[in-house]
């Protein structure tokens, strides 16, 4: 595990408010504690969510309840490992002679938004599989492409813990887009799924295609914003080694 006690940068981290703690006794201030929740009953109308509340208390012997609406996945199923998994996505690089390395992104239609998403592809993690291989199927599914290297996967990510427990887990792949499989990828979409287009986009073209993708109506789903944004930050903030 990684120590978190110093107060100096040591870790890229420096905690301004409260002032002198150490990253280490942020996370080891009291938090507010869950005291009740409630749920609809089981009624198996509800494929993928259900809506409920939830009562908490801040830390102090006065402080009332306080209560939160939120949803949450009706189930999760189970990894190789036999934690609970629910999602995946895959940031697909695909690198091609003589181009700029590539994220494959598609136009997904979402209906409550009514629009055409800019998303990663992603999908439900299958009962048994990890969360690599969901998104190596995934992104076969919905693109085509047939990823070559694996590069990881990243910590389990909460996009909107504000008002859900949904969870997933980010994976990074690499493609080869020289090979014959992946010159003319043929996306296998299932019955409830509408998509508009499998995107190629220059690495370095991200945010200028995003904002243009925007204006054009689309929706932008928020892990390609992310992504966009890391690579302003890491071109224009980030000094290169040696400078």
């Amino acid at each position: 595990s990684v120590d978190c006690s110093c107060r100096s940068e040591e870790h890229g981290v420096e905690v301004v408010w409260p002032r002198g703690f150490s990253l280490q006794q942020a996370l080891a201030r009291p938090r507010p504690r869950r005291v009740r929740e409630s749920w609809p009953p089981e009624c198996g109308t509800n494929r993928w969510l259900e809506a409920g509340k939830i009562w908490y208390q801040r830390p102090g012997k006065d402080e009332s309840e306080r209560v939160w609406e939120m949803v949450r996945r009706v189930k999760a199923n189970v990894a190789k490992d036999g934690t609970p998994l629910e999602a995946t996505d895959v940031l697909a690089v695909v690198r091609r002679s003589k181009r700029e390395p590539a994220i494959v992104l598609v136009l997904n239609y979402r209906p409550p938004v009514d629009a055409w998403s800019v998303e990663l592809p992603a999908g439900m993690v299958d009962a048994g599989e990890t969360a690599l291989e969901a998104g190596i199927r995934e992104l076969r599914e919905e693109t085509g492409f047939i990823a070559e290297k694996d590069r990881g996967v990243f910590a389990l990510c909460y996009p909107d813990p504000w008002k859900s427990t949904e969870s997933y887990l980010t994976c990074t792949v690499e493609i080869d887009g020289d090979l014959e499989c992946n010159r003319h990828p043929k996306p296998k979409h299932e019955d409830d799924e509408a998509f508009a287009a499998v995107l190629l986009v220059a690495v370095s073209a991200l945010p200028r295609v995003l904002t243009l993708l925007a204006e054009a109506g689309c929706k932008l789903e928020a892990r390609s914003v992310g992504i966009a944004q890391g690579i302003m930050l890491a071109t224009e903030m980030v000094a290169p080694s040696g400078q």
